[in-house]
């Protein structure tokens, strides 16, 4: 089950990862600014990978 209104449930694959730098119990998230999303097709249907 994924809690409402969270991270996920609002953006699924593609959070904002500004957002997410704003938070204060976060350190920082530069890291995964350096990596390339990539729209895959699976078995569940189209993901992006990395998937964070």
């Amino acid at each position: 089950m994924v809690p409402r209104d969270g991270l996920y449930d609002r953006y699924r694959m593609d959070t904002d990862l500004d957002e997410v730098a704003r938070d204060p119990r976060v350190s920082g998230a530069d890291f995964f600014r350096q990596l390339p999303k990539t729209r895959v097709d699976s078995r569940i249907g189209p993901t992006l990978t990395p998937n964070f």
